[in-house]
This record gives structure tokens, C-alpha cells and sequence, in this order.
């Protein structure tokens, strides 16, 4: 099985790390679940898959696991609008 990498971005805010795929078709924008080292996470890709540098295959990559199920990708939505009208509501009471 050939391993690419891809780009996976876990919040908002953060930066797209690198991550270990095998043979899924992945697309920017696509919702995957990772593992970390503390748990399985939803992360959105964010670069496209590539091939892994000659000189960067022996590094332990964390994986992706697989894509997100409808439902999973439904409740990371929720969760993500429910903080943008917090944050904005935060941000509102500080004005």
C-alpha cells in the first residue's frame, strides 16, 4: 500500500499538521477523523494529498483513520456554530 500525507487542520484557528493516508481519496475540505495521542479527533483537510519526501518517510506520522460519517460531520457543525455565536457574544459584552 502506497502512504501519502495530507493536511489536516483540527480547529479553526490552528494550522494544518501533517497526517499519514493510505489509499483513501481525500479532498480539501473533506471532514476525517485522526488519531492523536490522546484520542481518536475530526479534523477538516487542508492540503491535498502528496507523496511522502524520500527523506521524511521514516518519521512516525500520526494516521488518518478514515472520513467522518454524516452524523459525525453534523455534531463537529453544531459544535462549531454554537462557539462562533459564543465567542461573538463574548466579544459584544467586552464592547
Amino acid at each position: 500500500m502506497d502512504e501519502y500525507l495530507v493536511g489536516v487542520r483540527l480547529r479553526p484557528t490552528a494550522q494544518a499538521d501533517d497526517y499519514r493516508v493510505g489509499d483513501l481519496e481525500l479532498h480539501v475540505g473533506d471532514l476525517v477523523l485522526v488519531e492523536t495521542t490522546t484520542e481518536t479527533v475530526l479534523g477538516e483537510v487542508r492540503r491535498p494529498k502528496r507523496e511522502i519526501p524520500e527523506m521524511k518517510k521514516d518519521r512516525a506520522y500520526p494516521r488518518v483513520m478514515r472520513l467522518a460519517t454524516a452524523d459525525e460531520a453534523s455534531v463537529a457543525s453544531a459544535k462549531s456554530a454554537r462557539s462562533r455565536r459564543a465567542s461573538g457574544s463574548r466579544a459584544a459584552a467586552a464592547s
